[in-house]
């Protein structure tokens, strides 16, 4: 019964841990996959250990999917309001969103 339990903890940590950091996509699945095959390895407690944290480490380094994009957006609806104030030309506005755009 503990056996499970250190288990479980162990396929749960690295997901908790990447879920609140709010990863999602390809790394969560890559740290719940780390997760799960160091339970599986522990029969070679050595190897296993270092599966176990290289998913706790990555589920602490990655980062989130999507906010670069989201940066972005913003940047873009921030130079349209600017333009639509009148702080910024026509000529302006394309040639800082043209460098967004490029960015992407």
């Amino acid at each position: 019964m503990v056996v499970l339990l250190i288990g479980l903890l162990m396929v749960v940590i690295p997901c908790i841990i990447a879920k609140n950091r709010e990863l999602n996509g390809n790394r969560f699945v890559f740290v719940a996959a780390l997760s799960v095959l160091a339970v599986f390895i522990m029969a070679n407690p050595g190897l296993g250990g270092i599966i176990w944290l290289t998913a706790l480490v990555l589920s602490l380094v990655f980062e989130p999917e999507g906010n670069a994009e989201t940066d972005r957006l913003d940047a873009l609806m921030k130079l349209a309001e600017l333009k639509e104030k009148g702080f910024l030309t026509p000529e302006e506005f394309e040639k800082e969103k043209r460098r967004l755009m490029d960015e992407m």
